[in-house]
C-alpha cells in the first residue's frame, strides 16, 4: 500500500515539475522573443536616426535624390537592410534595392502612415516589391522643398529587414 502511494506522489511530482519546465520554457522564449525584437526595433530606429543627421544637410541641394540614392545604395548593403526615403506624399525619393522612379506611392503604406502621425511607424508585412513578408520601421525628419514650390513636405526614412532573417535569429 505503501509503495502504490509512494509511486502516485513520484508520478505526480514529477508530472507538476515537467508542466512547470513546460510553461517556464514558453514564458522563457516569449520573453527572449519579444526582448529581440525590442532591441531590433531600437537598433533601426537608431541606424535611421543616424541615416537622417547624414542627409538632413543635403535636402536642397540639386543632385540630393540621386546623392542619397547612391548612399542608400551603399549604406544598404553595408548594413544588410532595404533603405528607401519617402516625401510626405508618398513619393519615393531613393531606394537602397529598386529604381525610385518605378516605385509607386507609399502613402497607403501602414508604417508610412503610422511614422506621419507618429514619432516612428512599424508594420510587419508582406513587400510586393520583394515577394517576401518584411519588417519595416519608418521614422519621419526634416522637410524638403516641393519641386513645384508648393511648401515643404516631411521626408520619412524607412528601413526593411526580411522577416525570414529575423526568424533565424
Amino acid at each position: 500500500m505503501f509503495k502504490s502511494i509512494r509511486r502516485r506522489m513520484i508520478i505526480y511530482n514529477i508530472a507538476v515539475i515537467a508542466v512547470i519546465v513546460v510553461i517556464m520554457g514558453f514564458f522563457f522564449s516569449w520573453f527572449l522573443h519579444y526582448f529581440y525584437m525590442q532591441t531590433l526595433r531600437d537598433n533601426l530606429y537608431i541606424q535611421a536616426r543616424l541615416t537622417a543627421a547624414l542627409i538632413e544637410e543635403m535636402i536642397n541641394d540639386e543632385t540630393f535624390p540621386a546623392v542619397v540614392d547612391s548612399l542608400y545604395e551603399d549604406l544598404g548593403a553595408e548594413l544588410g537592410l532595404r533603405m528607401t526615403l519617402i516625401n510626405g506624399e508618398g513619393v519615393v525619393l531613393a531606394d537602397s534595392d529598386e529604381n525610385p522612379a518605378l516605385m509607386e506611392n507609399h502613402a497607403d503604406r501602414p508604417e508610412i502612415i503610422e511614422a506621419l502621425q507618429q514619432e516612428v511607424g512599424i508594420a510587419r508585412r508582406y513587400s510586393e516589391t520583394l515577394e517576401k513578408d518584411m519588417y519595416y520601421l519608418a521614422v519621419p525628419f526634416g522637410e524638403i522643398d516641393d519641386e513645384a514650390g508648393e511648401g515643404a513636405h516631411s521626408l520619412i526614412i524607412r528601413l526593411a529587414l526580411p522577416l525570414s532573417a529575423i526568424n533565424r535569429a
